[in-house]
């Protein structure tokens, strides 16, 4: 295995600034972010805009500060597109019992107030991300910032 160096990444910008989460995911608005090999970062409006180059990348770097406010726990889902948003297919987590292998869409489940970050093999053009909180959506905020890198 190579060795990479931080120089091996390049950062994305801000995708997600300071939103207000609620219980639901989104599919545009402020708590949805669209990462676009084909042209700049759509970050719903927030005027953040970023070339990801997801083509010439095979990981993402999400840097994650979440501060909970009443909320119980914020939760986050990455969707990715081979097709040009035509079709959206979830990350996933698998399971197995007993000779039964079991797919589920991953969940990112965020439970205390803080800086975290995800690493992510990706091989699609686009990718998004999605944000909810559970509990009471009160007082939370959530800023989400990337890189892309070579594994």
């Amino acid at each position: 295995m190579e060795h990479v160096t931080w120089q091996d990444y390049k950062p994305i910008g801000v995708l997600i600034v300071n939103a207000t989460l609620d219980t639901s995911y989104h599919t545009s608005g402020s708590t949805m972010a669209l990462i676009d090999s084909q042209q700049p970062i759509s970050t719903s409006g927030l005027g953040h805009p970023a070339d990801a180059d997801l083509d010439k990348y095979n990981q993402l770097l999400l840097y994650v500060k979440v501060a909970l406010g009443s909320a119980t726990d914020m939760r986050m889902i990455i969707d990715f597109s081979p097709d040009n948003e035509q079709n959206w297919y979830q990350e996933t987590s698998e399971s197995i019992s007993g000779g039964t292998a079991t797919m589920t869409q991953l969940e990112h489940v965020f439970s205390a107030s803080g800086n975290y970050i995800i690493a992510i093999p990706i091989k699609y053009p686009r990718a998004r991300i999605r944000n909810k909180v559970t509990g009471t959506a009160t007082g939370n905020t959530c800023t989400v910032t990337g890189a892309v890198g070579v594994q």
